[in-house]
């Protein structure tokens, strides 16, 4: 038996309770209150610390995490713009990368962004040619979802220039209309499932031997659980391998997906385990759909909207040149629809196919999570939730992922019919530089997290990871509401720490359907606790800087002490390029 006293602990329960103590045998927590009482039930025995005052908060769950495109992706070639500024150097990157290959081997560089490379173009299958012609080569945008392929992964994907595109999908062509193998949403998806199953294949064990190191950083960051986004049947087999070889330590939570892709439409995975299915440690979550695209989200204004937008754009061109509002225009591409209304974006389903496959899946044992951005796909999604909510009443709540641009009306919707949103914090920092010049109408907010709070939506605390999972920073960030620049982004949606703590806890717990064993501190549940080194919901307290994870408490277990050493630095150089940041 172990106790921690002279604490704050924030027990994140249904009170809301704040107790001073916090008894644990093993894996379960036995007592949480006073002082006193909690020694007294412990008994004589018990192994007592004095934690000086510091903070204990139920283990942080991310409740949006892609840990296997991290561990599968994770030795691929790094192209983020920082590490490759340019096309040439991006290609001289791959080429020294594609000596080291054994012949036959898919070559894939990830995180891409053509935005911030010189050029602010894609490279060509060509110049992918140049590299290697024989060799698939497969090049993954920061946003996971385009990609660009050369010759020889087009025609292992059976796309020639005869191939018709495919629904909710983008085959970009040169001037005379010959593929230059850029391929955007579903279109990618014809190629990523090759590259992973060659990656799977060649190093069967990867995924298990990796997984070490990135449990590492996770747990020194005071992660206890994750929600795996992404989880084709072959990954789920992975995991499963794992978990039998004892390398599995965080308890992960999986969000199932067709073996087709990413992209895809899971119809192929209806007959598989549902949600709950597994043990406590690797249960099946709720079912992951996509409304709409990543930098193509599916947005609707009307003629009001665009004048009062209007003044966003201009200031966008005197900031930014002439050249960012073309491009912003080139990479959105309205239209006008026969309701006179202007529409960009790419749409996965109309309302009447997500709301069939959605009450298909419900009535096979499945919740659902939607991939909804843009107002007009968060929208939909909140229909199709809405019309389905009732048969949720033995599954976790229904859930939109991101919900990036939305208005008080949506929110309101959204609460009206218990949908939970799934947000990311960080990307008002990973993103800050281009949310910030995002010309919107005042109806429409960028992540309106004070306005989701006020309406009544519970909020789960997530990253889209690999990259910037820090839940402190998170914090931080939800609260400060400033770009990594300093520039604020709609500082009035800022929420109080309270509110994000509450997100990584309780909320995420109920989103991942694992409420009945973790997300609170209380006699029963798991003994997963955090211990930070200051009270993030001290009055006055703003020094974010200084908040740290001291401890990590894993089912009774410290599995990270702020004296032991994790070095970071090398993880997270391989596993920041794979980031789906979208």
């Amino acid at each position: 038996m172990k106790v921690l006293t002279n604490a704050v602990v924030r027990t994140m329960d249904d009170s809301n309770r704040v107790a001073s103590a916090v008894a644990y045998d093993g894996p379960r927590l036995v007592a949480v209150g006073p002082t006193q009482e909690v020694r007294r039930l412990a008994g004589p025995g018990a192994e007592v610390r004095d934690l000086a005052g510091r903070t204990v908060v139920p283990g942080f769950i991310d409740s949006h995490h892609h840990l296997s495109i991290a561990l599968i992706y994770g030795g691929g070639v790094d192209c983020r713009p920082e590490a490759a500024p340019s096309i040439d150097v991006l290609l001289t990157r791959l080429a020294e990368a594609e000596k080291r290959l054994p012949p036959g081997a898919w070559l894939v560089g990830t995180g891409h962004d053509e935005w911030k490379i010189r050029e602010r173009c894609h490279p060509t299958r060509d110049e992918l040619d140049s590299v290697s012609a024989r060799r698939p080569i497969l090049l993954i945008h920061g946003t996971w979802h385009e990609v660009v392929a050369n010759s020889a992964a087009l025609a292992a994907a059976g796309i020639d220039e005869r191939t018709p595109e495919p629904p909710s999908g983008v085959f970009s062509r040169d001037r005379r209309g010959r593929l230059n193998g850029h391929l955007a949403e579903m279109a990618g998806t014809l190629v990523e499932p090759l590259a992973r199953a060659d990656a799977i294949a060649r190093d069967p064990h990867g995924l298990a031997n990796r997984l070490g190191a990135y449990e590492d950083v996770l747990f020194s960051l005071g992660i206890t659980r994750i929600c795996d986004a992404t989880v084709p049947p072959s990954i789920a087999e992975l995991y499963a391998g794992a978990r039998c070889e004892g390398k599995l330590r965080i308890p992960v939570v999986m969000m199932p997906i067709g073996e087709r892709g990413l992209f895809a439409h899971p119809e192929d995975r209806l007959e598989g385990p549902p949600t709950g299915e597994g043990p406590e440690e690797l249960r099946f979550g709720p079912m992951k759909l996509f409304f709409d695209g990543g930098t193509q989200c599916a947005l609707c204004l009307s003629f009001s909207d665009l004048a009062l937008s209007l003044g966003p754009v201009l200031r966008l061109v005197a900031t930014r040149g002439l050249s960012s509002g073309l491009d912003l225009l080139r990479q959105v591409r309205p239209s006008l629809g026969r309701d006179l209304r202007i529409r960009s974006g790419v749409r996965y389903y109309d309302v009447r196919q997500g709301r069939d496959f959605v009450r298909r899946a419900v009535e096979r044992g499945f919740a659902t999570a939607i991939h909804a951005i843009g107002n007009e796909a968060v929208g939909w999604a909140i229909d199709v939730l809405g019309a389905a909510r009732a048969a949720h009443v033995r599954q976790p709540p229904p859930r939109i992922e991101h919900g990036m641009i939305l208005g008080r009306a949506e929110a309101r919707r959204a609460a009206d019919q218990g949908i939970m949103f799934v947000p990311q914090p960080y990307f008002l920092v990973q993103l800050g530089d281009a949310l910030s010049h995002v010309p919107l109408p005042p109806r429409l907010k960028l992540f309106p997290l004070r306005t989701l709070v006020e309406e009544g939506v519970e909020l789960a605390g997530s990253s889209d990871g690999p990259a910037g999972f820090d839940p402190i920073a998170a914090l931080r960030a939800a609260v400060t509401r400033r770009a990594a620049d300093g520039t604020p982004i709609s500082p009035e949606e800022a929420i109080e720490p309270e509110d994000v703590l509450r997100m990584y806890t309780r909320g995420s717990a109920r989103a991942c359907g694992c409420w009945d064993v973790t997300g609170s501190l209380e006699a029963g549940k798991r003994a997963d606790l955090v211990v930070l080194s200051d009270d993030p919901c001290r009055a006055g307290s703003t020094d974010w800087d200084c908040l740290r994870v001291v401890e990590t408490i894993l089912a009774g277990r410290t599995v990270f002490r702020r004296e032991s050493v994790v070095d970071r630095t090398e993880v997270l150089r391989l596993l920041d390029c794979v980031a789906p940041r979208v």
